[in-house]
């Protein structure tokens, strides 16, 4: 017998559309709920309530604003109907009024935002864009000088609006609904491949639209292709112009014509509005076929060969336009959230870490309207409990208080101390857009191992390994993962898997419980070609693979094809 490691199990990440048996031994065929990083496959986290539970509003977008004094970082989450604010204890009504017209959470359509100086600019698709001044004492307000302008003889009378982006001392708006005699016997029109741009504006005021030769603000009509303006994001110096069939960059020039516009991609665009996030190589977008980069010249393929089939046979075709990116910059990822079949909102994530060029997918929420990056403090941690005077424990003086922690020391997995600090740092944050008593709330994503209070099935999975040589006939007597689980009771169900030839079906035998904290194996008796394993667990607890070796001795050379 001889022992066959396979080491840097987690350097290459999960692969789908590739046959498992041409893959090297370090890729997973399989995976969901793990996360490949510092060369090892590890357990996704769990998420934590944060702040309080909103009322009667869907959670439908999230975003954030810098306060500017003790009370941290606000957080804004735009419902179907409603606006609120997060001031550091309490929700705070900043719909605007009227309220804006109903988007329902199992509709097609997002809310989007930008930030420009000090004001949050917002839009939903439907209505006339909104903004915020800043003041926690104000409601969002219908944007000025956008719907009735000093010059009406100029085609700038506009509506709703698909997309808003800051762009330098400019607000940009794309897909515009435009109301004016100029633009023929239909005056309300949509210009879907038009992007328009205000005059220069400060950091405390919203921008002005009036079109004159004197003004700095105007309109550009993107013809050469027949594609609408899809999403507005800056990368780097420019402006980038996502249509649904093509990319235009901006580049800012002055007076008299302001922004200069070159196609890059002429047969490649976005999937949606929201579809794109930053990370330090530019933009990341999903298109309608594969995901991209754009880093400001050239389009490069990232699923093609690897998760492509995976991701694109899983996405609803109704709802794909609530697909929505955002990225993780403390884990190096960007998160791909689509519904899958039969949702009408994000349920399952695609997560690319751009650091190691490694893919993986993980479950969402049943309904997660949206994922922002930002600081979120919990509701509760492990906490050290005081001496008596303090009241925190069952003594003569007094109960319990509510500053301790009621769990198991040994099998919490939070770090000593790191608490206070998780809350001072950023992470993501869901919403559970369910519409349903017990949802209505947000969670930070890296705490604890649970999924909304339950536990999470996790599953690696590897089939078509050939052991260093396909053509010999192999007999696999057991199989060593090199593993740390956080509590000694931890179990995982494992299957193991054999096959004569690639074209022969994958042939399971199992479950097995494992217990990596009493175990060093699992025991197989087996033979062939190609060799599979699959790992399950579902409990409260985290784990690490960093590595697997078999156990195996050759039992011969013969084949079993047959040739007509």
């Amino acid at each position: 017998m001889q022992l066959i490691p396979v080491e840097n199990i987690g350097m290459m990440g999960v692969n789908t559309d590739v046959p498992s048996w041409q893959l090297p031994p370090n890729v997973w065929s399989d995976s969901n709920n793990v996360r490949f990083d510092d060369l090892s496959v590890r357990k996704s986290q769990g998420l934590a309530k944060v702040f309080d539970q909103m009322g009667s509003t869907t959670p439908m977008y999230l975003e954030t604003y810098q306060s500017g004094n003790d009370s941290g970082t606000w957080w804004i989450a735009f419902g179907t109907q409603s606006v609120m604010l997060w001031d550091g204890s309490t929700w705070k009504d900043l719909s605007p009024s009227p309220k804006p017209t109903n988007m329902p959470i199992d509709s097609p359509g997002q809310w989007q935002t930008t930030k420009l100086g000090s004001l949050v600019y917002a839009t939903n698709g439907i209505d006339p864009p909104y903004y915020w001044d800043g003041n926690i004492n104000n409601r969002f307000k219908p944007l000025p000088n956008w719907t009735s302008q000093s010059t009406p003889s100029s085609p700038h009378q506009y509506g709703a609006v698909q997309t808003l982006a800051g762009f330098k001392s400019f607000l940009w708006a794309g897909n515009v609904y435009v109301n004016t005699d100029d633009v023929g016997a239909t005056p309300n029109k949509v210009f879907e491949r038009s992007v328009y741009w205000s005059n220069m504006t400060n950091f405390y005021t919203p921008p002005n639209w009036d079109i004159t030769l004197e003004s700095d603000a105007g309109y550009y009509e993107l013809l050469d292709s027949m594609g609408g303006v899809v999403h507005l994001q800056q990368l780097r110096e420019s402006m980038m112009i996502y249509k649904s069939d093509s990319i235009i960059v901006s580049t800012f020039i002055g007076a008299p014509f302001m922004f200069t516009f070159q196609t890059i991609s002429p047969e490649i665009g976005v999937l949606c509005k929201n579809a794109v996030a930053d990370f330090p190589g530019g933009h990341w977008f999903v298109g309608r076929s594969d995901c991209y980069i754009n880093n400001g010249q050239t389009i490069e393929s990232k699923l093609t060969n690897r998760v492509q089939s995976e991701m694109f046979r899983d996405i609803d075709g109704d709802y794909a336009v609530n697909t929505y990116c955002v990225t993780d910059w403390a884990n190096n990822e960007i998160w791909t959230c689509y519904p899958s079949v039969g949702n009408s909102r994000p349920n399952r994530a695609l997560i690319w870490n751009y650091k190691n060029d490694t893919f993986s997918f993980r479950d969402l929420f049943e309904k997660t309207g949206h994922i922002k990056y930002g600081v979120a403090p919990v509701q509760s941690g492990v906490q050290w409990g005081g001496d008596q005077a303090a009241d925190t424990g069952p003594t003569e003086e007094g109960p319990f208080s509510n500053n301790y922690y009621t769990g198991d020391w040994d099998s919490s997995t939070d770090s000593w101390g790191t608490q206070s600090y998780d809350d001072t740092v950023e992470h993501l944050v869901w919403t559970d857009s369910r519409e349903t008593t017990s949802a209505l709330q947000l969670y930070r994503h890296e705490s604890g191992n649970l999924l909304m209070d339950a536990t999470m099935n996790t599953k690696i999975e590897r089939t078509g390994i050939d052991l260093g040589d396909p053509s010999t006939v192999k007999y696999v007597s057991a199989v060593y993962p090199k593993m740390w689980t956080s509590t000694a009771d931890a179990t995982f169900n494992v299957w193991t898997a054999h096959q004569m030839n690639t074209e022969d079906a994958v042939t399971w035998e199992g479950p097995k419980v494992f217990n990596p904290d009493t175990m060093n194996k699992i025991s197989v008796r087996t033979s062939g070609k190609f060799f599979g394993i699959r790992m399950e667990s579902n409990g409260d607890f985290d784990w690490l693979l960093s590595g697997l070796e078999w156990e195996t001795a050759t039992s011969g050379r013969r084949g079993s094809r047959v040739y007509t």
